[in-house]
C-alpha cells in the first residue's frame, strides 16, 4: 500500500513511500494511504511545479480519489482549498 507523506505544520505533501503496514503518525509527519489515480494527480502536479511540494488541499483539489480518502466519504466537512501565495 502506497502512503502520502504529510509535514503537520505546513500540510505539505512531502513524499510518498510503499509499506506493507500502516505507518504510525508523529509528531512532525502524517501517513494517509494513496491510490493509484491519487498517486497519479500527485506526481502530474510535480511534473507541472518541479521543486515545489503540493498542499493537500491542491491535492484535494485534482483528485476525487484523495478527497474520498481524507473525509472518508464524499459528504465530509473538508472543503479543498487552493492557496497560493508570492
Amino acid at each position: 500500500m502506497n502512503y502520502f507523506v504529510l509535514d503537520r505544520a505546513s500540510n505539505l505533501v512531502v513524499g510518498v513511500i510503499a509499506s506493507s503496514f500502516t505507518p504510525t503518525d508523529s509528531q512532525d509527519v502524517r501517513f494517509i494511504k494513496a491510490s493509484d489515480k491519487a498517486l497519479d494527480s500527485y506526481y502530474k502536479l510535480l511534473e507541472h511545479s518541479p521543486g515545489i511540494f503540493p498542499d493537500i488541499g491542491q491535492l484535494m483539489a485534482v483528485s476525487p480519489y484523495t478527497l474520498d480518502i481524507v473525509t472518508g466519504d464524499r459528504s465530509g466537512t473538508t472543503k479543498p482549498v487552493l492557496t497560493r501565495l508570492r
